[in-house]
């Protein structure tokens, strides 16, 4: 976008002194103090008389940039006109300001019935259509303008640009977005408007848009928090090696602790595990004589398997007995034969 500015962006010396104004500031020539009738933007976003601004042109070195019709001032110029018309004795108006103002009058008719009415409405007075962005359709917080003379939202344009190339309106080439200039006068306007609403009697676009404007100073005035961190490389080294030294001292500090720590819990560690050890052996030991005796002692359980032994003993001594009788019968008739 065109930023650059004119020499006449700064001149308040050759601005005439301020008198009592009927309208805003913004609807008057900067350089010569008069009503805007057609007004255009320079480069640097001031609005001129499209007189005034040739006579610049002519007199004065600026940047060869064409200046751009501003339809939305003229607009909003026109509509306070309707609502305080100048005093009697000037020239006649013309076609086009004639029917807007049997409009302006039809509308104040209709809004005059309405208030004397038995349900009157207390709706705050809408805001003029200048004040819209055509692709956004809410109030611009950011007015930027056109070769063609309209006003956008900032974000929004630029970034219709970014994907068309081409006017949202007339559909006209738009190839850069170096070609829009910032609308100051509207953008003062909306501040006005801002700043004159109060929470109950006004629209609530303009109660949004006062919601934005706080947000957004809020935001630029986190951004333009001084800045802490290191400026250059070497402010930037020495922080590093702070941190590593730092980190160096920690590290073993730390494993020191750990070890000590585990040092003084392994003696713990070893009684836990011998009376555990203890415990359970008990307990399974304690298991097995309930499981195997149910009826007596822990000495008749003794007693009942050493009896249990000596009668498996004595048993197979007479298997042995039986069986070498057996053999001896068996051998008698062989010997018996021999002799």
């Amino acid at each position: 976008m065109a930023d650059e500015e004119t020499p006449l962006l700064n001149n308040k010396d050759e601005s005439p002194p301020k008198k009592t104004r009927r309208f805003p500031d913004a609807f008057y020539d900067v350089k010569t103090g008069k009503l805007l009738q057609d007004p255009v933007v320079a480069p640097g976003g001031i609005t001129y008389e499209r007189s005034t601004w040739e006579e610049i042109c002519e007199t004065e070195e600026v940047p060869s940039a064409p200046a751009y019709d501003n339809r939305a001032l003229k607009q909003l110029i026109e509509e306070a006109l309707l609502e305080s018309p100048p005093p009697a004795g000037g020239g006649r108006p013309s076609a086009p300001a004639m029917l807007l103002k049997m409009h302006h009058n039809t509308q104040k008719s209709m809004r005059d019935l309405i208030e004397k009415s038995i349900l009157p409405s207390d709706d705050p007075k809408p805001l003029s259509d200048a004040y819209y962005c055509p692709i956004t359709m809410s109030l611009m917080q950011h007015p930027v303008i056109g070769p063609e003379g309209y006003t956008f939202e900032k974000e929004a344009i630029e970034h219709w640009v970014d994907e068309n190339q081409v006017s949202p309106l007339t559909r006209t080439p738009l190839p850069s977005k170096e070609l829009l200039y910032p609308n100051l006068a509207l953008q003062q306007l909306l501040q006005e408007e801002a700043d004159k609403a109060d929470e109950t009697n006004s629209d609530p676009s303009i109660r949004d848009f006062k919601l934005l404007l706080l947000e957004s100073n809020t935001t630029q005035q986190q951004e333009e928090a001084p800045y802490t961190g290191p400026r250059t490389m070497e402010e930037w080294q020495t922080l590093r090696d702070q941190r590593r030294r730092s980190n160096a001292n920690v590290t073993p500090r730390g494993f020191m602790v750990l070890f000590l720590v585990i040092l003084l819990l392994i003696p713990y560690f070893i009684v836990y595990f011998l009376l555990f050890s203890w415990f359970g052996y008990t307990f399974f030991f304690l298991c097995c004589i309930v499981d195997h005796y149910h009826e007596g002692s822990c000495y008749g359980y003794y007693v009942q398997r050493g009896m249990q032994r000596a009668m498996l003993w004595y048993y197979l001594r007479e298997i042995e007995r039986e069986y070498e009788e057996q053999q001896e019968e068996e051998d008698a008739p062989a010997a018996a034969c021999s002799v």
